[in-house]
């Protein structure tokens, strides 16, 4: 039901359109269908929750400044 009214509320919408335009919300309905959700979802993660501790990890910048010394230093690191 809520699918008919927002279906009669875009026509409504796009009669009022040139015909330019109801050609540009054409192709962006046609990307929002073409679009997939990627990643993993939360609750599949959700077994990790609490793993890292947050105060002791190291902070992201300084995990990345140090990424070359670390894959220097550990050769099975560097191989991947």
């Amino acid at each position: 039901m809520i699918a008919q009214t927002v279906e009669a509320e875009i026509r409504e919408q796009l009669s009022q359109l040139p015909v330019e335009q109801q050609r540009r919300v054409l192709e962006f309905a046609r990307s929002l269908v073409a679009t997939r959700v990627r990643g993993v979802p939360g609750k599949t993660l959700l077994r990790f929750a609490g793993a890292i501790n947050t105060s002791t990890a190291p902070s992201s910048s300084h995990s990345s400044t140090n990424r070359a010394q670390i894959l220097s230093n550990n050769p099975t690191c560097a191989q991947r």
